[in-house]
């Protein structure tokens, strides 16, 4: 436990941060600093706000580069290399990346077919666009994809990625692919003993994204829906479509093109991950709030242009609504700074099967979203703070709070430190019954649910809306997550219940309402 023991004289140590800010190093640092009373005792928090690109790195002069210059990896201060500093050099450039011009390349390395693409597509999303009058090179040049040299038009950058032919992608960028990896069961590491396969997507950027949409849309777990008043069954993607292209679009805009390495897509059984090399600019509290700073800014404008992607920072926000929407849990962001990398998790389920019921049986009396903590922990081996926040809706107190509650009560193992802080299951657990995965069921649909005496007298009660102890008491049920976990969360699961309040499940004004499919189930039950 943390107590206050304050400072004997606030003015003068407010002074001496600022004048050592100022003298110590290459850059004057404007610290934000704020004097608060905790307990009877007077405290001074010091604030330093991120250096910009241009004024990377900041050292201390006596000591020079690099080893004036430090980075923060994890809890740690590492000594920067000479390839930090080549890194802070290439940031420090006004020209975005993907606006330079590639030296090497020239003009006969961009694909016509893919200029006529463009071209048709635009005519669809921006008919009254003033480009449709130029030639070819003039488009480019519009968009963003040649500049002018004496010799003719270079590619730049952006130019070369969304309309390269194949070979010059390979030459001049060779990190440049998408990786779709399709995984059997729930965990991949890597491994040769693991049992996955791959699709290598290498091309340039207006037909690659399209590729890699197809390919991840025809693989993902399907459910049907019929229309009111309509006899006609239709299947469709339990992962909305919309959101799936939002963060297949986001991975390619977004990521840094400066990494040598691949996007890679991978599809468990229960889950989908999106990762790109380089961190998102913004900080992951900031994502959604109609903010947008963009790493290439070229490349996303040419998917602005036609209408797959966001140009007022809505994307997340939309993808959460989506999500929400389709009674699934909102996207798991992961911004990693110091790995520099971005992942995108999209869970296929928000509620729980009947083998997960079973398995969390064993644990005994649980809170309000504990399960969800246990269930995603066992199957992508832990869990963070930012990751518990996203699927559970807490704040990050409150995340604090359950994460060490579930620690303390020795669910969870705590491992690494500070930011870098992330849970483990604690051993030895129940084994969960194995089950057959989406890989080995491919698009079948699960065995009909059944549902028992219990639930079926919920499904009829739920024609009005109707909290959860209301429903305990039509069924004379006294263990609230028992119930739960047994009564109500299959229902959810099988579509024949649904929330009031889908995006907070555990909200005091929580009711529960029969959908079509349930009221239909109950009434067959009852009949029999």
């Amino acid at each position: 436990m943390w107590h206050a023991v304050g400072v004997r004289d606030a003015d003068r140590l407010q002074n001496d941060v600022a004048s050592l800010c100022r003298t110590a190093f290459n850059r004057v640092i404007r610290p934000e600093i704020r004097v608060d009373r905790v307990d009877g005792e007077v405290l001074v928090g010091v604030y330093i706000p991120e250096a910009s690109d241009a004024d990377k790195p900041v050292y201390s002069p006596k000591i020079g580069l690099p080893k004036g210059a430090w980075r923060r990896i994890g809890s740690a201060d590492q000594r920067c290399t000479d390839d930090d500093l080549a890194m802070f050099a290439s940031r420090a450039q006004r020209v975005p990346f993907d606006r330079r011009p590639v030296p090497e390349a020239r003009r006969a390395d961009l694909d016509d077919d893919a200029v006529a693409m463009f071209r048709r597509q635009l005519r669809e999303s921006r008919p009254g666009s003033e480009l449709h009058a130029l030639s070819d090179d003039d488009l480019l040049l519009a968009v963003g994809g040649v500049t002018r040299s004496p010799s003719g038009p270079v590619p730049t950058a952006a130019g070369l990625l969304f309309f390269g032919r194949k070979l010059a992608i390979r030459q001049h960028f060779p990190g440049t692919v998408v990786d779709y990896v399709r995984v059997r069961g729930t965990k991949w590491t890597g491994d040769q003993g693991d049992t996955y396969d791959t699709l290598e997507i290498r091309e340039a950027l207006i037909t690659g994204w399209r590729r890699a949409y197809s390919a991840v849309l025809d693989d993902l777990p399907t459910t049907f829906q019929l229309a009111e008043g309509s006899p006609l069954r239709r299947n469709v993607a339990k992962l909305p479509d919309r959101v799936l292209r939002e963060a297949l679009v986001n991975a390619l805009v977004h990521r840094d093109y400066e990494l040598n390495s691949s996007i890679q897509v991978r599809r468990f059984a229960n889950r989908l991950e999106i990762e790109n090399p380089g961190y998102s600019l913004l900080a992951e509290a900031s994502l959604g709030e109609h903010r947008s700073i963009r790493r290439n800014p070229t490349l996303a404008d040419l998917f602005v242009l036609l209408d797959l992607a966001e140009a007022k920072g809505t994307g997340v926000r939309r993808m959460r609504e989506r999500m929400h929407e389709a009674g699934l849990s909102s996207p798991i962001f992961e911004n990693d700074r110091e790995a520099r990398f971005f992942r995108l998790t999209l869970l296929f389920h928000h509620f729980l099967d009947e083998a997960d019921v079973r398995w969390l049986e064993a644990f005994g009396e649980l809170g309000p979203g504990d399960a969800q903590v246990l269930i995603f922990t066992r199957d992508n081996g832990r869990v963070t703070n930012p990751q518990l926040r996203a699927f559970c809706g807490d704040d990050t107190h409150a995340a604090t709070l359950r994460l060490r509650r579930l620690r303390d009560r020795g669910l969870l193992d705590q491992q690494g430190r500070g930011v870098a802080t992330f849970y483990t299951l604690s051993g030895p657990l129940p084994e969960r019954r194995p089950q057959a995965s989406l890989f080995d069921l491919g698009q079948q649909s699960r065995p009909k649910f059944v549902p028992s005496s219990d639930q079926v007298l919920v499904l009829a009660s739920a024609e009005h809306r109707m909290s959860l102890l209301e429903l305990m008491e039509v069924v004379g049920s006294t263990n609230r997550t028992r119930f739960r976990l047994r009564v109500v969360l299959p229902l959810l699961t099988a579509g024949l219940l649904s929330m009031t309040e889908p995006d907070r499940p555990r909200s005091n004004r929580q009711r529960y309402v029969t959908t079509v499919a349930g009221r239909e189930a109950a009434g067959s039950e009852g009949a029999r």
